[in-house]
């Protein structure tokens, strides 16, 4: 991928294929890897099929444009088959500029036939207890798109989803360990479901400036009780600050094992959070296992949709599909 230039738009496009359209992913790789950073991942969807994830970032302007091309020469290849395209995109800012394509995303793809509906929704709203905003389109080609679901009405706060996991020290925890105690919320009861073990419970074991640090600061305060020789410059906001218990998280990023980079540390112990604790706040299911370094996991909690988040939009999406199949018998 060729260096980004500084006053340039980061694009961040995610599209969700069926495994019937994986020549498409490959033909996409093809046209665009010089242009972009592009990665194909197949998964099994919540439906139990496959599904190919296909992910680009991109400094080049005409990137967009560029992909309806691809996309629409496909189509236009293969009229027996049938494409339904799930986008979400992040709202990101590069040196300021910020990234706002909805009007030619939906311009581009009414050209070739696809009605679109989008929106910003927050996680929050369907009972995730962060407050994680994304953008999400969905598109459906040759008849209106289903509207994006509706808030659930739910609240969940950070204790309703960590306050049953074992209470550790900085380094303290194991990949693989018993619970100590029963649920506390139905949230926890939802997201145990049937684990018998949990997993993924290592606290960071902090420096011994962090945790003189970490110490001085009482549950639902921050950086604003520590003396002046204990501040530290960050270019991140909630740095060196507790959660607090009762309220939702701030979004979830790859960096929730450092209380310098945002509001990650627990809201009564010395540390960070760990990544089970992050992976409940992003609504993962205890049974879900994160493998690799920290790092590794750490990204894969970091960058995900939140499970509960895309259940809903899933759904709407499932429930459109029925209706066109009752509809033609």
């Amino acid at each position: 991928m060729r260096p980004k230039l500084e006053d340039e738009k980061m694009y961040v496009l995610k599209f969700t294929l069926t495994d019937t359209n994986e020549d498409l992913a490959v033909e996409l790789k093809k046209q665009l890897s010089n242009d972009c950073d592009i990665n194909i991942v197949k998964s099994v969807g919540l439906l139990g099929s496959t599904e190919i994830i296909v992910a680009i970032v991109a400094a080049a302007p005409g990137i967009i444009t560029t992909i309806a091309s691809v996309i629409k020469n496909y189509l236009e290849r293969n009229s027996n088959k049938s494409l339904t395209i799930i986008i979400g995109s992040e709202e990101h800012t590069y040196k300021g500029y910020s990234m706002n394509e909805i009007k030619e995303i939906e311009e581009l793809f009414n050209s070739m036939g696809y009605q679109l509906k989008m929106g910003i929704l927050n996680a929050s709203d369907y009972g995730v207890p962060q407050n994680r905003r994304r953008a999400v389109i969905i598109g459906k080609r040759g008849g209106a798109a289903p509207g994006l679901p509706k808030p659930r009405n739910i609240t969940v706060t950070i204790w309703d989803a960590i306050s049953d996991l074992a209470y550790l020290s900085s380094g303290e925890g194991e990949e693989e360990q018993e619970y100590r105690g029963k649920p506390r919320s139905e949230y926890q009861k939802k997201l145990r479901g049937g684990s018998g073990t949990l997993r993924n419970h290592v606290a960071t074991r902090h420096s011994r400036l962090a945790l003189e640090r970490l110490a001085m600061i009482p549950p639902n305060a921050g950086k604003e009780v520590l003396p002046e020789e204990h501040l530290t410059r960050s270019i991140y906001s909630g740095t060196w600050t507790r959660m607090r218990k009762d309220e939702i998280s701030v979004t979830i990023t790859t960096r929730f094992d450092t209380p310098s980079s945002g509001k990650f540390t627990h809201p009564f112990l010395d540390r960070a959070i760990t990544v089970r604790e992050a992976a409940r706040i992003q609504s993962f299911p205890d049974s879900f296992r994160f493998v690799g370094s920290k790092g590794s996991q750490m990204k894969q909690v970091g960058n995900a949709v939140p499970p509960l988040l895309a259940g809903a939009i899933a759904e709407v999406v499932m429930n459109d599909l029925k209706e066109g199949v009752d509809s033609e018998q």
